[in-house]
């Protein structure tokens, strides 16, 4: 009996030990996981920031051209005609980062549909603006505002979900 009490004080340590590497090595395989994941949403959400910035800088510059252009008194100049070439440069720009914007949105789940929806006004906006030739340009002006206030809670929406997924994964 006496061995006995010897053995399994000498084993006692060697087997705390051994389950404490086996925690570790548990901890950090979800520590890199949850990073990884927290990595792949912090990145989206900056792809996001960037292409929102692209579609709203595009959409000014158009109702800037837009304004020039319809202001001016010869429209069948050849600077009416550049500046018409430049606006129509912008369009296939303008849908793409649309369509990148409505991808992005799934990582704001609240937020997302909301800018999705605010960015497809927005572009819709335009066109009507050029078909129309002018005339709807303060409310192009703001449905802009708008998309800049709900694509600010978006971003900030996948930031949050991004940390918050990492300390979830850690402590789940």
């Amino acid at each position: 009996m006496e061995y006995l009490k010897i053995a399994l004080s000498a084993l006692t340590p060697i087997l705390i030990f051994i389950f404490g590497l086996l925690l570790l090595k548990h901890t950090e395989g979800v520590k890199t996981k949850a990073a990884r994941q927290s990595e792949y949403v912090t990145k989206h959400a900056e792809y996001f920031f960037v292409t929102y910035q692209k579609l709203t800088e595009s959409l000014e510059r158009v109702l800037a051209l837009a304004t020039i252009c319809s202001a001016s008194s010869d429209k069948g100049s050849d600077r009416a005609k550049n500046l018409f070439e430049e606006i129509f440069r912008l369009y296939p720009d303008i849908s793409e980062s649309e369509l990148r914007i409505r991808r992005c949105a799934c990582f704001a789940p609240i937020n997302g549909p909301i800018v999705a929806d605010i960015a497809h006004q927005s572009v819709c906006l335009m066109a009507a603006l050029l078909s129309n030739g002018g005339g709807q340009d303060g409310v192009l002006t703001e449905k802009i505002i708008e998309l800049d206030k709900a694509a600010r809670e978006a971003h900030q929406e996948m930031l949050e979900k991004a940390s918050t997924s990492f300390w979830q994964k850690l402590f789940s």
